[in-house]
């Protein structure tokens, strides 16, 4: 038995996004904040280091024991925010596979739409009328999911792709989504308004359709749902708490190594200010 087999295109364009969007939040924390903060605790390092060989001659009395305290409890606040993180993009993965299931599964009803007339004049143009309401049903569907990938993306759309517009008021509708708040919930109004006037032309039972508005309430459920995991916060207390013991962290610990290994070395203290200074800066 002889088949043949190729690699998804389409998988690999998603499967590169994902590693594209991946490499652009590994740098994302850089901002001119930390880069501010970095600078000031390596100056205030090297303040505390030359200030230190010049003028104490005698070892400090400095213990590390709160330092390493307050470390203790900055990693396990990085870790609760990082375990908060994660289960939130675990949340938002299956909202995201919920919405394209909705969307499969309308395209599916869409099977249920047929022709009221077979055997009279009316006959060719009931198909055409059948054709264009799966060709917009389609249209509207890939439109939907397109509006709320890029709200997922916190994006907003100035123009949708060509393909997506419709043959005829694609200008009209053009206008409309970029006017409106929720692009996608828009989309989801224009498939029960386009599912209604099959109903209307008796090409639809009414328990299909109640079927078909059922997904389109998924669908709008999904989405809000999205957007609350989007717009809450990291909860005020923890982030607070983590930015205030990073700080602390930062501009205490940083002199208190330089000093210690400063005098550890019997004055050869160039690779303790090279210690806090790198310290200071990872910080």
């Amino acid at each position: 038995m002889v088949f043949r087999t190729c690699v998804d295109p389409e998988l690999v364009l998603q499967t590169s996004a994902i590693n594209k969007l991946s490499r652009d939040l590994s740098l994302k924390w850089v901002s001119a904040e930390v880069i501010a903060h970095s600078v000031f605790a390596s100056a205030l390092c090297c303040a505390v280091f030359l200030l230190c060989s010049q003028y104490i001659t005698h070892e400090p009395v400095v213990s590390a024991m709160p330092h390493l305290i307050i470390g203790m409890l900055l990693g396990l606040l990085l870790v609760l925010r990082v375990v908060i993180g994660v289960i939130k993009a675990g949340e938002v993965m299956h909202l995201i596979a919920s919405y394209n299931k909705s969307l499969r599964t309308i395209a599916v009803f869409a099977t249920y739409v047929n022709e009221t007339l077979v055997a009279s004049t009316g006959a060719e143009l009931e198909k055409k009328s059948v054709a264009k309401f799966r060709y917009e049903l389609d249209r509207l569907l890939n439109l939907s999911n397109f509006c709320y990938t890029l709200m997922v993306k916190g994006l907003k759309m100035e123009e949708p792709p060509e393909s997506l517009l419709p043959a005829e008021g694609g200008a009209l509708e053009v206008r409309v989504l970029c006017s409106v708040g929720s692009p996608a919930l828009m989309v989801c109004k224009w498939v029960a308004n386009l599912f209604d006037l099959q109903v209307q032309a008796g090409r639809i039972r009414a328990e299909q359709v109640s079927a078909v508005q059922a997904e389109v309430s998924s669908l709008m459920d999904v989405y809000h749902k999205t957007r609350a995991v989007q717009l809450s916060p990291m909860p005020a207390s923890l982030s607070s708490f983590t930015y205030f013991f990073v700080v602390v962290w930062i501009y205490t610990a940083c002199p208190v190594i330089a000093v210690k290994e400063l005098h550890g070395a019997h004055g050869l203290g160039l690779g303790a200010s090279g210690l806090g200074l790198g310290a200071s800066t990872r910080s």
